[in-house]
């Protein structure tokens, strides 16, 4: 869920201002900030609502509202639909808030306090990978094949690795009621 929450995060800022002024012909910046505050917004409040879920609920609700918000915004490039795509960013925004939520509660959770500091740096070296590698890449991607499809591929990716979150998620618990 990390590599999904962060990688979303990473092209929401690399490539959504784009996105509004390239293929929605919105060329004010003001757009340009509001697809950000459109994301983190209902990330922000997510996280606060949500302290008292239990991490697996969180972790589920969080890895399909990445998906599901992400397709909901590539369907509305598809359609050339602004409203379409300003309300899967807000899902997938709800996705991005309960994911950071679950997977930082979870470290903070399952680590000795003399070892937080270690797994939370490691955690963030994948979550920084995670939203840069794909950001610098799609930079590279849109010179040579174009902002449309690369806003596809990356959407794309975000869902399949949301997608995949969820399945683990499922596995796991799964695999846990077995136990008992």
């Amino acid at each position: 869920i990390l590599v999904a929450s962060w990688a979303l995060g990473g092209l929401y800022l690399a490539l959504g201002p784009s996105v509004a002024a390239g293929l929605f012909g919105l060329s004010s910046h003001v757009i340009g900030g509001l697809v950000v505050t459109l994301l983190c917004a209902p990330a922000s409040v997510t996280a606060f609502v949500l302290r008292p879920w239990p991490t697996e609920r969180t972790l589920a609700l969080g890895a399909s509202l990445l998906a599901v918000g992400t397709g909901v915004g590539l369907a509305g490039v598809e359609a050339d639909s602004v409203l379409a795509a300003a309300l899967g960013t807000a899902v997938a925004g709800v996705g991005f808030g309960a994911a950071g939520l679950a997977s930082f509660g979870t470290l903070a959770r399952i680590a000795e306090p003399a070892e937080r500091g270690e797994l939370f740096a490691v955690a963030f070296v994948i979550s920084y990978l995670a939203f840069s590698i794909p950001a610098v890449a799609a930079g590279f991607a849109t010179t040579d094949v174009g902002l449309h499809r690369t806003a596809v591929v990356y959407s794309a990716a975000v869902i399949a690795f949301g997608a995949l979150a969820l399945v683990a998620q499922r596995v796991r618990t799964s695999r846990a009621a077995a136990r008992v």
